[in-house]
């Protein structure tokens, strides 16, 4: 198996060949191509904000990575910002539930 990270569309000329011989118009042709790189993506994002979150001194190099692999896997960037966006936001509420956790547990003493 390869690793997301290093998966790309190479395949891509050859969809766009299956477009003139099937007939298919650009959102048959982007739907087909997304049922293969969207979940691959998902995982790059996964990925590469779990180790943002791990060390946020590495955002900008992990940005450049996040981009290469969105253009290797021909995703439209509108669509790679939702699940940016969403894994984001994933992120955001493990965050604030530990938060919570921790405040609870101290009965909302909040002074160190």
């Amino acid at each position: 198996t390869h690793s997301a990270m290093e998966m790309s569309l190479s395949n891509y000329d050859n969809y766009q060949k299956a477009r003139a011989v099937l007939g298919w118009n650009d959102r048959e042709l982007t739907a087909t191509i997304e049922t293969k790189t969207l979940p691959i993506l998902e995982e790059v994002v996964k990925e590469l904000l779990g180790k943002v979150v791990e060390k946020p001194s590495r955002a900008e190099e992990l940005s450049h990575v996040l981009k290469e692999r969105i253009e290797a896997l021909n995703v439209d960037i509108r669509k790679a910002r939702v699940h940016i966006t969403s894994e984001i936001g994933r992120l955001n509420a493990d965050y604030m539930t530990k938060i919570d956790r921790v405040y609870n547990a101290s009965a909302g003493a909040v002074e160190p």
